[in-house]
């Protein structure tokens, strides 16, 4: 009998008998001491350590026919990697990882891989020497179709119990420019309780909506300026649908408008360029001079800056998809500048070994707001590399990410804490549909 078998009895007998390993004489601390047993040191442990992947996949899955990138975090002992079928554990694809690229902001170094040429339907995980499995994850024709109606109708069911406030509207806003830019992905079908009745389910729940802020008063101007804006936007998607609606909201959203008066914030660009973005809305729908005219005074002021943030981004927007007189010169700058804006964030989310860009932040909302710029770019030009890009932010946001834990409620193996989910604001929720938008708008 070996000593390394003897001293495992002698411990058995200790625990059975009650005997301890800390000298009973003195306080027990709870800090880890070393055992000397034949030789050999043993050590307890009271912390169990949190195991997290270093081998990341999106763990929604990926699109049968798209792009299909994996992440490696930390130092490779090799590039070649493998993709299993987990069923069979029988490799089906093999490849190599590119060269890592440090990140500062997590202090990781992460390589990324492809399996693009993988386009058998199935549910697989990925396995590399060294750093592991990841979770499994599926590959299919249409892996997303049923995330998109299942956020719509979390989406919905969770406006009815917040009150009307600037977020609420903010959320109105996200919802009507993602129905703006990509009407065909929002079908008479989600399931909501309006549904086929001819009229998009997310028309029908916003129609519900604006009832309530037809007659909502003793708002700050921050708050009616963004209310104007919203009737406004909403009456030229549902005018399609039902004019009398619109002219009433249209009505309304006038009304207030010219009880408003901009010599009460001037040089205070944020109210500036909502009152900006409510004009261009009305003008849009109405093609009333005056509108038009505060919409040029704005540009006369502030043309040449980037002040005004993703809200003048909108009003652009919206001034270019006018049908009434435009200035052209001031179309073709604007339209430049919006590109401009798109395109850097572009670059950085390519700079990034994660594929999100951080200029707007690297906590949840701020990687939202930077997918808001891919996604209206996307549909401004047909551009292969930004759909690509809103599935790279798809990716992060269901586990390639340092934490390898996916924001998407119910969509993962592991997740993020409560308040770090998507699920977790109105906003966030509106932003991450139009993501979602963008990306069925181009398979």
């Amino acid at each position: 009998m070996n000593k390394i078998y003897k001293a495992a009895i002698i411990i058995l007998a200790c625990l059975l008998t009650g005997c301890s390993f800390f000298d009973t004489n003195q306080e027990h601390t709870g800090e880890v001491k070393e055992i000397q047993i034949a030789e050999q040191a043993f050590q307890i442990n009271y912390e169990v350590p949190v195991l997290v992947p270093n081998v990341l996949v999106n763990q929604t899955g990926y699109l049968k026919d798209s792009e299909k990138k994996v992440l490696f975090k930390g130092e490779l002992s090799t590039k070649t990697f493998y993709v299993l079928d987990r069923r069979t554990h029988i490799v089906v694809f093999e490849g190599r990882a590119g060269e890592s690229v440090f990140d500062k902001s997590t202090g990781e170094s992460y390589a990324t891989g492809s399996f693009t040429f993988l386009n058998e339907e199935g549910i697989y995980y990925i396995q590399m020497d060294g750093l592991g499995e990841s979770y499994p994850f599926k590959i299919e024709e249409n892996r997303y179709d049923d995330l998109f109606p299942k956020v719509s109708q979390s989406l919905y069911q969770k406006r009815y119990h917040k009150k009307i406030s600037k977020e609420f509207m903010e959320t109105m806003n996200y919802l009507l420019l993602a129905y703006e830019l990509y009407p065909t992905v929002f079908t008479d079908e989600t399931g909501t309780v309006v549904s086929k009745n001819q009229i998009p389910d997310i028309l029908d729940e916003l129609q519900g909506q604006t009832q309530g802020l037809l007659t909502l008063s003793g708002l700050s101007v921050e708050e009616e300026l963004w209310r104007i804006a919203i009737l406004s936007k909403f009456a030229y998607a549902y005018k399609d649908f039902d004019k009398t609606i619109a002219s009433i909201c249209l009505t309304e959203a006038e009304r207030a408008y010219a009880e408003i008066d901009p010599k009460n914030f001037l040089d205070d660009i944020e109210l500036e360029t909502l009152y900006f973005y409510s004009a261009a809305e009305l003008y849009r729908s109405i093609g009333l001079s005056k509108y038009r005219t505060t919409v040029l005074n704005y540009f006369d002021k502030y043309g040449q800056m980037d002040d005004g943030g993703s809200i003048r981004y909108f009003a652009t927007l919206t001034y270019l998809d006018t049908k009434y007189k435009v200035n052209f010169q001031i179309c073709n700058e604007q339209m430049e500048r919006m590109m401009d804006q798109t395109a850097q964030v572009s670059k950085s989310c390519r700079l990034n070994p994660l594929g999100v860009s951080y200029l707007f932040g690297t906590d949840l909302d701020g990687i939202l707001s930077s997918s808001v710029y891919i996604s209206i770019g996307t549909s401004i030009i047909t551009n292969h590399e930004y759909t690509m890009l809103l599935e790279g932010y798809l990716h992060y946001l269901s586990g390639c990410n340092m934490e390898a834990a996916s924001y998407v409620e119910g969509y993962g193996y592991e997740f993020q804490s409560e308040e770090k989910m998507i699920d977790a604001s109105l906003v966030r929720n509106a932003k991450f549909l139009l993501l979602l938008s963008g990306i069925l708008a181009n398979q």
